[in-house]
């Protein structure tokens, strides 16, 4: 594993994976830390019709077109009064080839196949890692503390930007002492 990283990203869900595969494809060094071995369980199955794009961006429409995953093309709200409403399909407001057909995905495999995918197009990764703080932006250092035992010979991992999930991106001369973003 290398220690020097254009981006090095914490969290290897849905938006770090995409992330990593975007970065990754313009050539960019990439890592992510995850602190759980994946596949794991989460929630959040349902997807809505409007991931059709960013999934198209990252190049996973063949394969969710490919998986088990049951296609959806209708969503029904329930009240708590657990009364339905009449089924909204997709294909009345949207392109019936696109946006207006989605997935009931589970999240462990879904998960698993943005991270694939993500490697696929060279982002490395690390499993099982906690991070645990990064460096301050003085030291213009963005090096990760790892609870699980690293090669000997990494103790610092550097990157131009940091990102922590979900949906925080921060270049690195703006990482706080807390490691937050300075705003």
């Amino acid at each position: 594993m290398s220690q020097n990283y254009d981006a090095i990203l914490i969290g290897g869900g849905p938006s770090g994976s995409c992330a990593a595969a975007i970065l990754a494809e313009y050539g960019h060094r990439v890592l992510i830390l995850e602190r759980e071995k994946f596949p794991r369980y989460h929630i959040g199955e349902s997807l809505i019709p409007f991931t059709f794009g960013p999934l198209e961006r990252i190049g996973m429409i063949p394969k969710m077109k490919a998986s088990h995953f049951v296609k959806k093309y209708s969503v029904t709200f329930v009240q708590p009064d657990g009364r339905r409403s009449q089924p909204f399909y997709f294909f009345t407001r949207y392109d019936r080839e696109t946006v207006a057909q989605t997935w009931q995905v589970l999240r462990s495999e879904f998960d698993q196949m943005l991270l694939d995918n993500a490697r696929e197009k060279g982002a490395e990764k690390e499993e099982d890692v906690r991070a645990h703080g990064t460096g301050s932006a003085r030291s213009r250092s963005s090096a990760e503390r790892m609870s699980r035992a690293m090669p000997a010979s990494v103790s610092r991992l550097d990157g131009r930007v940091l990102r922590q999930a979900p949906n925080r991106c921060c270049p690195k001369d703006r990482v706080g002492d807390n490691g937050e973003c300075i705003e």
